[in-house]
């Protein structure tokens, strides 16, 4: 329950895309989980760094900001969120339609989600949450998650 109530959040907050720190995730509102990484890239030569191959497609839409976060569970659940944020709204959704063939669900102004991931856009920001190691049912799970 708790997992959904901190996803959930996590959706609201991305619905006003503003303040780095708003975007912090807070491990004691998850029952066992662990944040285990959290990184802000702002320069180009970060975006460079962290995205490689990548680099050309995603800083063609504008990239501003990069937040990258994983949480752990005790069960070794992984969830990684990633967040790019984009000059303007066309950036958001430029990102999001390598994911738009996948399944369609209601989340953000348009969202996806195919085993492992779900993914959409809102405003300027992009955004996928990724679901790794032993999640069994990954897309269930995350869907759930995000629903509450």
């Amino acid at each position: 329950m708790k997992i959904k109530i901190y996803l959930v959040t996590i959706l609201l907050i991305l619905a006003s895309c503003s303040g780095v720190k708003k975007y912090l995730i807070k491990p004691e509102e998850f029952e066992g989980w662990t944040l285990t990484n959290w990184e802000v890239y702002k320069s180009e030569e970060e975006f460079k760094n962290v995205l490689k191959d990548n680099f050309n497609m995603y800083n063609g839409y504008g990239l501003t900001r990069i937040i990258n976060q994983v949480l752990t569970s005790p069960e070794f659940k992984i969830i990684k969120i990633e967040m790019y944020f984009t000059e303007d709204k066309a950036g958001a959704r430029g990102l999001y339609q390598r994911y738009r063939s996948f399944s369609q669900i209601p989340i953000g102004e348009e969202g996806s989600d195919s085993p492992g991931f779900v993914s959409f856009y809102r405003g300027i920001c992009f955004v996928n949450i990724i679901g790794k190691r032993n999640l069994s049912g990954k897309n269930l799970y995350l869907k759930k998650s995000l629903n509450g």
